[in-house]
Order: structure tokens, then sequence, then C-alpha cells
């Protein structure tokens, strides 16, 4: 019999984890080794667990969609099981990001605002196209998500502007996080970023680089969560035979 890749899945009973589940149960090289959530769900013992250190226990790679408030206790417990990681939540406090630091001296850690192909090619073109661009056109970014979401901007809007700003330098006040009442004309280094938030949207980014006379528009619409999912699928097949470290998608494809 084929070897399979044990897969623990957090957040498990959400939507991204319930996605998670789904492929990972479709997917031949892939079994499902622990669904993990929160302590209080009602469904704990039957069709979810929450003791971190036995739902981790035979698992070779943890996939994380959850909020960053669950990040620090899952890395932790990832890291002590020698588990590596793929994660795509966003908004990671300082406890957070020192949580992802430490797990990642022990085991492989994939972390990115965004796991879907199509997003990570984005960040690329972006870079290259703002380093390609004369500073007159004007760069700002708009994106779209679902009422639920608690984050704003994204991070997958934060991820854009950090590519933009890879070639285009400037001081972080010259990022400028939506647009309100009376303000000063727009100065050429600044960066416009809005967050917009309704509907069952599951994710639009727009690029805007503004001239006088023309306008280039770079776009990513997810028309399915399964996009994120198969991102983090190949991400977990790629990192677990990686080095302790911590990795981005870029990386993983070979971008």
């Amino acid at each position: 019999m084929t070897e399979t890749l044990a897969i623990a899945v957090s957040g498990a009973a959400g939507r991204m984890g319930a996605e998670v589940r789904r492929l990972v149960d479709a997917a031949p090289d892939l079994t499902l080794a622990a669904s993990l959530e929160r302590p209080d769900h009602p469904q704990i013992g039957q069709l979810y667990e929450s003791d971190l250190a036995t739902g981790l226990r035979g698992a070779a790679v943890l996939i994380d969609f959850t909020l960053a408030s669950a990040v620090p206790p899952l890395f932790r417990a990832a890291a002590e099981a020698g588990v590596a990681i793929v994660s795509g939540t966003t908004g990671l406090d300082d406890e957070g990001e020192a949580a992802l630091s430490e797990a990642s001296k022990r085991v492989g850690v994939v972390h990115s605002p965004n796991m879907s192909l199509g997003v990570n090619l984005l960040f690329a073109l972006v870079e290259r196209v703002a380093a390609a661009l004369p500073a007159s056109y004007e760069a700002e970014l708009v994106e779209i998500h679902h009422r639920h979401k608690r984050d704003a901007p994204s991070g997958t809007a934060l991820g854009l502007l950090r590519a933009l700003r890879a070639a285009r330098p400037a001081p972080a006040q010259a990022d400028v996080f939506g647009r309100q009442g009376e303000t000063e004309p727009r100065t050429p280094a600044e960066v416009g970023v809005h967050a917009v938030r309704g509907g069952e949207v599951v994710g639009e980014h727009r690029v805007f680089f503004l001239g006088d006379y023309e306008r280039i528009e770079l776009c990513h619409i997810a028309q399915s969560r399964t996009a994120f999912v198969q991102g983090a699928m190949q991400a977990a097949r790629w990192v677990v035979s990686q080095p302790p470290g911590r990795y981005d998608m870029q990386r993983v494809l070979d971008l």
C-alpha cells in the first residue's frame, strides 16, 4: 500500500477547515489524522477533538486556517510534536509572530496571507509592474471580502502592499488605509489601501496604477475557497521534506 501524508486540520468546523477536510479525504496521497476545534465546540468528542497533543500525534503536517488568537498554542503544540505547519491565518499579533518564529526553529513552517497560485503570481506581477512604471503612475489597492471577515485590510492586501513597496520603497506614513473628510492632495509616494466588506464574496483584490492618460489594473478574483486549499495541500506536500525554517508560497511554488 502506498504511504499517505497524515494531515491534522485546525479550525476544522470552519469554512476553510471543512474544505480542507473534504479535499484531504478526496486526495489519494493524503489522509486525515485529526480534526481540531476549540474546547467549547458542541461536537467535541464526536466529529472534532480539542486536545492538541493527542490530535497532533501521528500527523506529519498541520494545516491551519483559524483566528490569530488560536495561533500561539497551536504552533507551540505542533513544534513540540515535530509536526510541520502550513498556515494561512492572517492578522497575527506580536505573540502570534513570536510563536511562528519559535516554531520555525524546530519544524518547517509555510505561512502565507494567501495560498492560491493566482494570488502568488499576482504578488510577483505587482512588484514587477511597480518597478517598471514611473512613479507618476500612482498605486491604489482595493480588496473585497465577505461580511464575516474579521481583519481589515486583508492579509493578502498587505502582502500586495509589501510587494509594491519592495519596488517602490517609502516611509510607512505614505501608506493610507482608507480616506475620510477633507484631505491634502495625494503625494507621489502615497498608496491607498481600501477594504470592502459584504455579502459572501470569497475574495477579490485589485491593484491600480493610475497615470494621467491611462490606467493599469491587476486583479485576482477567488471564485471558490478550493483555490486556497489546493495551495495549502501543495504546501503540505512540499514542507514535509524541508528542514526547519520559515517559508512562504513563493518558495513553495518556486516563484
